[in-house]
C-alpha cells in the first residue's frame, strides 16, 4: 500500500533524489529529435561561454575527468594531487590509476571544500629525484560535492596559485555545477572575477550539464583539445550521432539555465531551512553548507532509517534512482 497517492491528492511531486531520475521536458525532447547528428554546435557554444579556445563533448563527467587528467599527465610516473573527498577519489573507481597508470596523492579536504594549503605545498614533489613520482597536476572541485556544494572562493584560488608559483604542477578545476554557481549570492561576488581568472590560470575545466534542471548526461572539456580528443577516442567516448544528446545540452544552456539559476539556489536554501526548522522530522541539515543548489541532510530519527526513508520516497515518486 502506498503511503501517499499523488494522483488522488492532486499534489505535484518533484523528485530531487538524483539526476538519474530526472526526465527531459517535451521541448527538450523535441530539440533532441530534430538535432543534427554531430556535437560541434555544443562544443562551440561551450567554448564561447567559458572563454576557451576549444571544447570537446564526452558522454559523462567521469570520462571528462579521466581524459583531462590523462592530457595533463602524459608521462609514466606522473602523479596528481587531489582532495581526499574529491569525486575523482570517491566515485570514479580509481580510473586515473586503473586505466591511465597515474599515481594519486591525496590532500586533506577542509569542511568548506578547500584543500589545506600547507598540506598541498608539503606534498608537491619536484622533478629530479628518480625515487619519486613527478607532481604534474592539482585537481580541484567547484562546487564541492561531498562537502555539500560548497564554493571555492576566488581569494582561495589565488592563494593556492601563489603558493605554487615556484612549483611545476598545473591545475584542473572540476565543475560539478558550473552553470548553477554563477550570478547568485554568495557565489556572485566570487564569480564576477572568476571567469577571467579561470580562463587565464586553469588550462582545463570540466563542466557537467547533467544537473536535475537539464537532465542531459554530457560533459564538456576545454583546453588541450588534441590530446583530449585522442583520449576520448581510446576511452570509448567518440559517440556516433552525439548531436542528439548535444541538442539537449544546448537547449538547457539557452532555455533552462538562464531562468533557473537564481531560483534553484533560493529554493535549495528555503528547503534546507524548512527541514531544519521541522525538528520532529528526524532530519538534520547543516545550513552553513547550503551555498548553491545542492543540499544534503542526515537521517537521525529513531523511528525511521535512511533506507526506510528512501523506500517511502520511492512510494511517492514511483521510480527508483540508480
Amino acid at each position: 500500500m502506498k503511503i501517499f497517492d499523488k494522483k488522488r491528492s492532486g499534489a505535484r511531486v518533484i523528485d530531487l533524489r538524483s539526476d538519474t531520475v530526472t526526465k527531459p521536458s517535451k521541448e527538450m525532447r523535441a530539440a533532441m529529435a530534430a538535432a543534427d547528428v554531430g556535437g560541434r554546435s555544443l562544443q562551440v557554444k561551450a567554448a564561447e561561454l567559458t572563454g576557451k579556445d576549444a571544447a570537446l563533448f564526452v558522454p559523462s563527467g567521469t570520462m571528462g575527468n579521466l581524459a583531462a587528467v590523462m592530457a595533463h599527465c602524459p608521462g609514466r610516473g606522473d602523479e596528481i594531487l587531489v582532495g581526499d573527498l574529491a569525486h575523482i577519489i570517491l566515485w570514479e573507481q580509481g580510473g586515473v590509476a586503473q586505466l591511465a597508470g597515474i599515481h594519486t596523492r591525496q590532500v586533506r579536504t577542509n569542511l568548506d571544500g578547500t584543500l589545506d594549503l600547507l598540506d598541498v605545498e608539503s606534498k608537491v614533489r619536484s622533478t629530479g629525484d628518480a625515487h619519486l613520482p613527478t607532481s604534474r597536476l592539482i585537481c580541484l572541485e567547484q562546487t564541492h560535492n561531498a562537502t555539500g556544494g560548497r564554493v571555492l572562493s576566488l581569494e582561495y584560488l589565488q592563494k593556492l596559485l601563489v603558493s605554487l608559483l615556484h612549483r611545476s604542477p598545473s591545475m584542473l578545476i572540476q565543475s560539478l555545477s558550473a552553470f548553477q554557481r554563477v550570478l547568485v549570492p554568495p557565489v556572485g561576488s566570487v564569480i564576477a572575477g572568476e571567469k577571467d581568472f579561470i580562463t587565464r590560470i586553469f588550462v582545463s575545466d570540466d563542466i557537467w550539464p547533467s544537473d536535475p534542471n537539464d537532465v542531459v548526461h554530457a560533459s564538456v572539456y576545454k583546453g588541450l583539445d588534441l590530446q583530449c580528443w585522442r583520449h576520448r577516442k581510446v576511452l570509448g567516448g567518440g559517440m556516433r550521432q552525439a548531436g542528439v544528446l548535444a541538442a539537449g545540452g544546448i537547449y538547457a544552456l539557452d532555455n533552462i539555465a538562464p531562468k533557473t539559476t537564481k531560483c534553484d539556489h533560493t529554493n535549495a536554501e528555503i528547503l534546507a531551512k524548512g527541514i531544519h526548522n521541522m525538528k520532529d522530522l528526524g532530519l538534520d541539515v547543516d545550513l552553513k553548507s547550503v551555498e548553491t543548489n545542492m543540499m544534503y541532510f542526515n537521517v537521525n530519527h529513531r523511528t525511521v532509517s535512511a533506507n526506510e526513508l528512501v523506500k517511502r520516497m520511492v512510494d511517492i515518486s514511483g521510480q527508483r534512482s540508480h
